[in-house]
């Protein structure tokens, strides 16, 4: 029989929190790994260096492998992007921005940030004055982590 426990659906959840929140930073990091330079064959011309590593080919590998693995989580992520509808690509965009602008990061803080400047784009864009309520910007968020987390389990990441 196969048991899940509560803290794997956890981290599966905060992993994909982390990609979606950070998404641009993550990939402008894997963008400037990824460089030809950085990943070139070592020059070993038997001086010790002390800011050298010891086994380069390991290090070598790991970089590698983290690389994969961050390009598997940016196509989830361009994934998700492409299936969410405009109003909520608005909300993961502005979400996004909420981030940053919060002194704590992670807490419910940002709903009011959110709730604002959705609300705002939603003026400008239709005209009317609609407020999405504290509850339905929850549920937007859990849906769209949801989705990040399948695709995550579909293309290797989790």
């Amino acid at each position: 029989m196969l048991v899940i426990k509560i803290e794997d659906y956890q981290k599966e959840n905060r992993q994909a929190t982390k990609w979606l929140l950070q998404y641009n930073e993550l990939k402008q990091g894997y963008i400037e790994k990824s460089n030809i330079q950085y990943l070139g064959a070592a020059v070993n011309d038997g001086m010790p260096r002390s800011t050298d590593v010891g086994r380069p080919c390991e290090s070598k590998g790991i970089t590698l492998a983290g690389l994969e693995a961050a390009r598997k989580w940016i196509i989830s992520i361009e994934g998700v992007e492409s299936v969410l509808g405009p109003k909520k690509l608005v909300f993961l965009q502005i979400r996004r921005q909420a981030e940053k602008q919060s002194c704590n990061p992670g807490k419910s803080a940002w709903i009011d940030y959110t709730m604002s400047h959705y609300a705002e784009w939603h003026h400008r864009e239709y005209g009317g004055d609609y407020v999405p309520s504290y509850r339905t910007l929850q549920e937007w968020w859990k849906e769209i982590v949801d989705i990040t987390v399948r695709l995550a389990i579909r293309n290797g990441c989790l």
